[in-house]
């Protein structure tokens, strides 16, 4: 079989027992892609609650995942959302998704919960679980610093283990698998991490076209001055979008409340290219590069952390965002429903927030203490308590993204029927005729 493994690994983390299953061609070819695949295996359980036992935590990858193919290293995780209620999928970057087809494993299938803390480590077609007692509430980065040897790294922090209902899975340190509270149903499962390490190749039906067919792909690339421009996503990462979403009318600002943000231009990808002169980083093949880290280190944050903790806030403090940015992905929680929750609470409670007051929350709601306690439940919850509803800026109670649909009508309807609420359907850059 070209393009997939054939099989796929399931782990039950109760009785602490796994097993191989077989994927047929058919099969493969009918559901095709990581988010097919997952959709397939959650569809018998929709009816289950979020952390029932037997829900699955499901991580998939696409034929193209492990070939020559560009900006393919990308993995599906998906469940049921305790966000949302709804389906949670998020397509996460790193290198992860290629260890595990490099493993030999189309997707793993995790069920059950372990009676004590764990972690599931993976070589090829070997596999064991390991008890993590002494990482229980262990931020994101010493959890990636103790297990990086055994190869990509999978895990959550402590906003998972003290149930945010947006926390994450970080890959690899800084990339997020957010939005769903996917971090919570791998914290229900008592599940820290997950490491995989692979050594195989993935077969290709013809490595002629697909060569042919990924020049093809770098040329138009390279032709498209929005991707490979010298202010383009590979230049300046998704930052590049920050002077047209507000040119656009499509920057929110103030919790919604406005379209425009008066200090655009002090807050735009160039003031972070001028202040941290970042270098290229990202996924596993991937030629775009669009992370960007400082010279000392920093991780830049994406377009749409930087426009929520910017112009949704009404924050003008380029450090306290790279704090902002750092903070959620230590704690492992989603930066977007991070700073829309601040903002409802902004709204609700009439005060504008500093930036130390900024970060003092997104502390204690990693941490589920004080006023963190109540905003960890996500903003329309928070709104809901407080008897404010129209405060929280959601839908399916999933925090809106970085894009205002006043400014674009089309991404009204794809918030309205995506099935992972306020939300893009595939967690991606919106087209923008």
């Amino acid at each position: 079989m070209f393009g997939w493994c054939g099989r796929l690994l399931q782990i039950d983390l109760t009785k602490r027992t796994g097993f191989e299953q077989s994927l047929s061609p058919e099969f493969c070819r009918m559901f095709i892609g990581g988010r097919g695949m997952a959709g397939c295996f959650l569809k018998r359980h929709v009816t289950r609650a979020w952390d029932d036992y037997l829900m699955p935590l499901l991580l998939f990858t696409g034929p193209l995942v492990n070939t020559a193919s560009p900006t393919s290293g990308r993995m599906c995780i998906m469940s049921r959302s305790p966000l949302t209620g709804t389906v949670g999928d998020s397509s996460v970057g790193g290198s992860f998704g290629t260890s595990l087809k490099k493993a030999g494993w189309d997707g793993l299938i995790i069920t059950g919960r372990s009676d004590c803390l764990c972690g599931i480590e993976i070589t090829d077609s070997h596999w064991v679980i390991r008890d993590a007692d002494h990482l229980k509430g262990a931020m994101t980065d010493m959890v990636h610093e103790e297990c990086e040897s055994k190869g990509s790294v999978l895990c959550v922090g402590p906003a998972a283990e003290n149930g945010v209902r947006f926390s994450s899975i970080m890959v690899d340190r800084h990339f997020a698998a957010g939005r769903n509270g996917l971090g919570l149903v791998c914290a229900g499962k008592n599940l820290k991490y997950i490491t995989v390490k692979g050594s195989e190749n993935t077969p290709v039906h013809n490595k002629t076209e697909l060569k042919a067919a990924r020049e093809q792909i770098y040329r138009l690339a390279a032709a498209s001055p929005v991707l490979m421009g010298e202010a383009g996503i590979s230049n300046r990462g998704t930052g590049a979008l920050y002077d047209l979403m507000d040119s656009r009318c499509m920057m929110p600002t103030e919790n919604f409340q406005r379209t425009r943000f008066s200090d655009a231009a002090r807050m735009n990808a160039h003031a972070y290219q001028k202040k941290f002169r970042p270098k290229k980083d990202g996924c596993k093949g991937c030629h775009i590069l669009c992370k960007k880290r400082g010279a000392n280190g920093e991780v830049i944050p994406e377009f749409e952390t930087m426009s929520h903790f910017s112009a949704l806030l009404v924050n003008t403090d380029i450090d306290s965002i790279i704090q902002a940015n750092r903070i959620c992905n230590s704690m492992g929680m989603d930066t977007i429903s991070a700073a829309a929750t601040l903002a409802c609470f902004s709204e609700i409670t009439g005060n504008r927030l500093t930036p130390d007051r900024i970060i003092s929350l997104l502390e204690d709601i990693g941490l589920s203490k004080g006023e963190g306690r109540e905003l960890g439940k996500g903003s329309a919850a928070f709104a809901d308590d407080t008897g404010c509803n129209s405060a929280s800026m959601s839908v399916k109670a999933q925090e809106i993204p970085a894009y205002d649909p006043r400014g674009a009508y089309g991404m009204a309807l794809a918030y309205a029927i995506s099935t992972r609420g306020g939300a893009l359907s595939s967690q991606g850059i919106p087209y923008q005729p």
